[in-house]
Parts: C-alpha cells; sequence; structure tokens
C-alpha cells in the first residue's frame, strides 16, 4: 500500500470514532466501473466539520481536484477549503505528506494499478 497510509487511516480514525459522522453523497458513479473505480463519491462530516479538510490540514491526505471540481453548486467551495486547509497544513511538521517517501496517491495508483 501507499507509504504512510496505515498512519492516515489511524488519524482518520480518531477524528470519527464515537461521533456522530454526516455523509453526503456529492457524486453517484451508479456502479459504472469507469468512473471512481464504481464508487459514489461523498463529503463526510464530524461535528459540522469536513473531514476531508481535516485530513488535509494534517497532512494526512492529499487534495484529488478532479474529485473535488464536480458538476454540483458546492465544487468550487470546496475546492477552496480544500486549498485553504492544505496551505495551512504547510506549516504542520507532521503527517504522512511530510515524509520523504510520500507519493501523490494520483501517481501510486498508475504505478501499482492491479
Amino acid at each position: 500500500g501507499q507509504p504512510g497510509g496505515e498512519e492516515a487511516k489511524a488519524h482518520l480514525q480518531k477524528l470519527i470514532e464515537n461521533k456522530e459522522v454526516t455523509v453526503r453523497i456529492t457524486y453517484a458513479a451508479s456502479g459504472d466501473k469507469s468512473k471512481n473505480y464504481g464508487r459514489d463519491l461523498c463529503q463526510v462530516s464530524v461535528e459540522g466539520k469536513n473531514v476531508d479538510a481535516e485530513m488535509v490540514r494534517a497532512n494526512m491526505a492529499y487534495i484529488y481536484g478532479r474529485y473535488v471540481n464536480r458538476p454540483d453548486n458546492t465544487a468550487h467551495s470546496r475546492l477552496f477549503e480544500l486549498t485553504r486547509a492544505r496551505d495551512e497544513g504547510r506549516n504542520n511538521p507532521s503527517g504522512i505528506l511530510t515524509q520523504s517517501n510520500a507519493v501523490d496517491p494520483e501517481l501510486f495508483n498508475r504505478q501499482f494499478r492491479r
């Protein structure tokens, strides 16, 4: 798997464990395997906080611009929120993105696609 994947998974678990989680489908793939590996794209929030942004801010996740830019009313504001979180995260010296072996997931997936 991707370097730092287990660390990111543990951070995500701490963010959501024993809390009320809200999931909103932002793009339905309808089972079409050619779109997003056949998976729906969702926005997840916990206690009013966007989990995507919290993971990006902690340097535990990358922004997938092509998935954020979906044809819904919130695409622009979501990209802005995630970009702002990434910029704030640059001041954070920890997280998987600060590791020397960090690989952008799109590149990793192209290299290791099964």
